[in-house]
């Protein structure tokens, strides 16, 4: 039988924090489970914003040697599922320190006679899984992965099992702009990823892969972020189109929204700007992937409309490192 969630709670695990290292052994439950300290993996993060996973949570997956090469990601075993608290430590879902292994009797694991075959083991990803996610399976694509050597794998998102973009030369601006109206008093109301006019994209964004989409945030000192739209291409419109107030002019056929807060003559200027990459399917529920933010800019005390405004990067994007068994 494949391996269930609801089995976990006799594996023994390790886990460590790039910034604060947790190692500790689960007690267990069954006699026929390993006992503690055996078949232990060590997990290290790095950029794995605190909290990241709002309304879901992480799971490491490792997939071995024998599974078909075509399923071998969606038939990965579970290691665990684990959230990052607010002082960026590894937990479990009950925010209690937790360690990480495969379990050794589900058929997804390599064994012989009874022992783990851990130089079958390919390579490791790390998915972010809805809270009440029924399912046994990861829910691809992976947020990082990466292969194997020497019993030991480092993840980024650039590999192609998990977002498969590089994102190192990313940069962009946004103007302020109502393009759907043809008053002069309401210029500072909407928010483009344009070059001012509208002629092309303000974004310097790659193309994304199913399964991800791009989403820009308008974040004001007495409002939580609203979402600007979303979008897998900075070469083409959100999903919020010109915004929700109807205007008298078309818009740009970029992302961007005219009046953001749904109506206009509302200040927009005391708040900031930033993009994210998002699953596509929101597993991480309504508000910003802070896990993936990639750039963002306070909007300027005294904005100029037509103006670009600089969109600067936000930090290092998540990386993992996973270490095997020697034995």
């Amino acid at each position: 039988m494949p391996q269930r969630r609801g089995s976990r709670a006799t594996l023994a695990f390790a886990a460590a924090a790039t910034l604060v290292g947790i190692s500790a052994c689960a007690d267990s439950d069954s006699p026929t489970g390993p006992k503690p300290g055996e078949n232990e993996i060590l997990l290290t993060l790095d950029g794995f914003a605190p909290l990241a996973q709002s309304g879901a949570t992480f799971e490491l997956w490792v997939s071995f040697a024998a599974t078909r090469a075509a399923a071998r990601h969606s038939t990965a075993a579970s290691a665990g599922r684990f959230m990052v608290d607010d002082m960026g430590r590894i937990v479990g879902e009950d925010y209690q320190p937790m360690t990480f292994g495969v379990d050794p009797e589900s058929e997804l694991v390599q064994t012989r006679d009874g022992e783990i075959l851990w130089q079958l083991a390919v390579d490791a990803f790390i998915t972010l899984e809805p809270e009440d996610d029924p399912d046994d399976g990861p829910v691809l694509p992976a947020i990082v992965a990466g292969s194997f050597q020497n019993r030991s794998a480092d993840l980024d998102i650039r590999t192609g099992d998990a977002i498969g973009r590089d994102f190192s030369a990313r940069s962009g601006s946004f103007h302020l702009a109502t393009p759907t109206t043809s008053a002069t008093n309401d210029e500072l109301e909407g928010i483009w990823f344009s070059t001012p006019g509208g002629s092309a994209p303000s974004l310097n964004l790659p193309v994304l892969p199913t399964g991800w989409v791009y989403e820009a945030w308008l974040a004001l000192n007495s409002l939580g972020p609203r979402s600007l739209g979303r979008f897998p291409s900075p070469s083409g419109q959100d999903s919020n189109g010109w915004g929700t107030v109807p205007g008298d002019s078309n818009g740009y056929e970029f992302p961007g929204s005219d009046f953001p807060l749904g109506v206009a003559g509302q200040d927009i200027t005391a708040g900031s700007v930033f993009v994210t990459i998002e699953p596509s399917s929101n597993e991480d529920g309504p508000g910003p992937f802070r896990l993936l933010e990639l750039m963002g800019s306070p909007i300027p005390e005294s904005p100029v409309a037509d103006s670009p405004v600089s969109l600067t990067p936000t930090g290092a994007l998540p990386t993992a490192s996973v270490t095997l068994p020697s034995s």
